[in-house]
């Protein structure tokens, strides 16, 4: 790949070099038509001829200036990043054709214009190629600018500065002298540098708008991919953490089936072993219900409220004397209608989340309050923590985000939970006063289960 772009680099400036000579006839026939312009005092040969001769210097110079970047970019790829290195590297090297092209070739070429011109082009190339290298768009954009400064020699306005200084240029200004179009061709000259100069321009910054655009999508899309791997990795890291934590729920009742079994194995008296594998049924029971509640988010049963908190309370013993929990549950509280492992789960979650919050105080205090009336069971959790941030508390529920480096899964699953039970959550947090988490749940009212079927 790297010696084919070589060689079509050497063909292309090989071309621009010496490709007019293989066409002797074009400026022969330039001449023969300033030569009719003059005899007929038609202006328009002139036009035309300088619409010609602006075209043929442009593709000369095209030719040069595309096959000079293919070369030097495809030999010295890691030396241009640096505008003045780029420009002064292929300016050099555009000077040398030049040089070849006047000393060598049967047609001089415009020095002026061609040096001037290739400046601006190579300027503007530079940031053309350093989005995306295109051979045509480099064509398009760079033959636009050149075909411009082309027609500046066309003009008797800047003859004076040095352009138009060869033969059939120079012609066309005697020429247009005495046919009386010199303000004719200034002003066409003119008019056609102007568009080409803002057209190349304005194709320039289209295309590098495109490519930032097009690079940006696909950063986008592979930030998107990679989030997207994360968040799946995030779900299965989430559900070996929901793993774990029922099988340390199912720890308990494993513990006492054993020990149990171990004291059947020992007794001979009848009814303690009656007593005793009726215990062990019931620990089976509550395993068998745990595993169901954990896979089946819709597995419900009726429960009352201060089973879940002391379910809850045996789940998170505090062994660090630094944190300090206390339980507030008014009397008699009432029954609800949810999956208990998981609201269990949501609730641990959240005294987790209490726990782990920074604090400015010696003794982090956590709260926890819980009371109803007739219609709900209202659960609240109060620490004394730094509190939330306004910028963190607008993210808190998005799936995958967290600022304790977890799978950031905690309250979305929480607020998942709720929404399951037909219940909500709110947190209300600001810096430097803590966070309280409300939670709501219905209470359980006669035939909520047939309107659950009904309306699943």
């Amino acid at each position: 790949m790297k010696k084919r772009k070589l060689f079509v680099g050497i063909i292309l400036w090989l071309l621009g070099v010496f490709g007019p000579g293989f066409f002797p006839n074009l400026w022969v026939d330039m001449i023969v038509d300033i030569r009719t312009a003059i005899v007929s005092g038609d202006s328009g040969h002139l036009i035309l001829t300088a619409f010609i001769w602006a075209f043929l210097g442009t593709v000369q110079c095209l030719f040069v200036i595309n096959g000079l970047l293919i070369v030097v970019k495809t030999l010295l790829p890691n030396i241009l990043k640096v505008t003045w290195v780029f420009l002064f590297i292929h300016m050099v090297f555009y000077i040398l054709s030049l040089i070849i092209i006047n000393q060598y070739t049967p047609y001089d070429g415009e020095v002026v214009s061609s040096l001037v011109a290739g400046f601006f082009t190579f300027y503007m190339l530079y940031y053309l190629i350093h989005t995306r290298f295109s051979f045509w768009r480099n064509l398009i954009t760079s033959g636009q600018l050149l075909f411009g400064f082309f027609f500046l020699n066309t003009m008797p306005a800047v003859a004076g500065y040095g352009f138009g200084l060869t033969d059939i240029p120079a012609s066309m200004k005697v020429a247009a002298e005495y046919l009386d179009s010199v303000s004719v061709l200034d002003f066409i000259g003119l008019v056609f540098f102007i568009t080409l100069f803002l057209s190349s321009v304005m194709t320039t910054r289209v295309f590098i708008t495109y490519d930032r655009n097009i690079a940006m999508a696909k950063t986008n899309y592979e930030n998107e991919m990679t989030l997207d791997s994360m968040r799946r990795k995030a779900v299965q890291t989430r559900a070996y953490e929901e793993i774990h934590a029922i099988t340390h729920d199912l720890k308990t009742p494993l513990v006492t089936i054993r020990g149990l079994n171990s004291l059947i194995s020992l007794s001979q008296d009848e009814k303690k072993v009656l007593e005793y594998t009726e215990r062990i049924d019931d620990a089976v029971t509550k395993m068998s219900e745990m595993i169901t509640g954990f896979l089946y988010e819709s597995n419900k049963q009726v429960i009352e409220a201060g089973q879940i908190i002391d379910h809850v309370r045996m789940q998170i013993p505090v062994e660090d004397e630094s944190i300090h929990i206390t339980f507030h549950l008014q009397d008699q509280l009432p029954s609800v209608y949810v999956n208990k492992v998981r609201v269990s789960r949501a609730l641990i979650n959240i005294l987790e989340n209490a726990f782990t919050a920074p604090t400015n105080a010696t003794i982090k205090v956590v709260r926890v309050e819980v009371k109803a009336d007739d219609d709900w069971l209202y659960i609240r959790i109060e620490d004394n923590g730094v509190g939330i941030s306004e910028e963190i508390m607008e993210r808190i529920w998005e799936s995958g985000y967290s600022t304790k480096n977890t799978t950031g899964f905690g309250l979305a699953f929480v607020k998942q939970v709720m929404e399951n039970n037909k219940g909500t959550i709110r947190i209300d947090s600001s810096v430097g006063s803590g966070t309280k988490v409300s939670l709501v749940l219905p209470v359980y009212k006669e035939g909520m289960e047939e309107e659950e079927i009904h309306e699943s």
